[in-house]
């Protein structure tokens, strides 16, 4: 189940605004712990290490209890080739200039001010404010429905579904085991379900509308507290290292807890 993939998650989304964040520097890779690939330099190397939950448990979506607090080690590692003469093709930066560089960028990145783990995505939706509160949540995209974007919240035996009809309307409904009930329709977005104006289905919702946004990069989870931890520098061989650690708390997003 996604949301208990904490190392993966998080990596995945730190090297999404991380690349962004330097893509000046086009030489270089950007790997997460698990990654099998030939490595090259300069490269970033993104490890994340769970430290554990923290008390109390709280109730999830299903009235479960469950663990919805965490605490995370986020470590960075910027490794240059320090013995090298040639400066870097992109940036004009020697190489101690160039690991500098990047170590100033990778802290620019990781401020708390910075668009990292709260940067809007086209890849997930959110549902809000609905006077069913049934389809409020977080959903992700798993397929596409005439020529558009398909989001799923899963839910148990039913999941929430927001798909783009032959009439050129969104729909928002709830899907079980053997049956589709539109709740809300949205007009006007022609792209983005989060672009239109969304009104009730008489038949099967309750009014207010919801509000639709972008979903969020970190959709199983909501970062609390950064702080950065430290910085470690090493020279293995002709490589200069620099480890940046940052501690992160969490909490799950109570909607996210699909497993039955």
């Amino acid at each position: 189940m996604n949301i208990l993939d904490f190392e993966t998650n998080f990596e995945t989304v730190a090297k999404e605004f991380l690349g962004t964040d330097l893509s000046s520097f086009t030489s270089l890779q950007l790997v997460s712990s698990l990654d099998r690939i030939n490595f090259t330099l300069p490269r970033l190397e993104i490890n994340a290490e769970l430290q554990g939950a923290e008390d109390p448990p709280t109730k999830d979506s299903f009235g479960r209890f469950n663990y919805s607090q965490y605490s995370l080690n986020l470590e960075i590692k910027i490794i240059t080739d320090m013995s090298s003469d040639v400066t870097d093709e992109a940036t004009g930066l020697d190489p101690s200039d160039l690991h500098r560089k990047l170590r100033e960028e990778v802290r620019t990145s990781m401020l708390l001010s910075s668009s990292n783990w709260t940067t809007p995505t086209v890849d997930s939706v959110i549902v809000s404010g609905a006077g069913s509160p049934i389809v409020d949540g977080t959903y992700s995209k798993t397929g596409v429905l005439n020529n558009r974007s398909v989001f799923t919240k899963p839910a148990g035996a039913s999941y929430g579904k927001i798909s783009y009809n032959e009439s050129f309307e969104w729909e928002l409904s709830v899907e079980g085991e053997s049956s589709t009930d539109i709740y809300y329709l949205g007009t006007g977005g022609i792209f983005h379900p989060y672009d239109a104006s969304w009104s009730t289905v008489v038949a099967n919702a309750e009014d207010p509308a919801p509000v639709v946004s972008k979903g969020y990069i970190l959709e199983d989870y909501e970062v609390k507290y950064m702080r950065p931890a430290g910085t470690d520098y090493e020279v293995d061989g002709d490589l200069g290292i620099s480890t940046l650690t940052y501690e992160i708390k969490f909490t799950t997003i109570p909607s996210r807890w699909e497993v039955s």
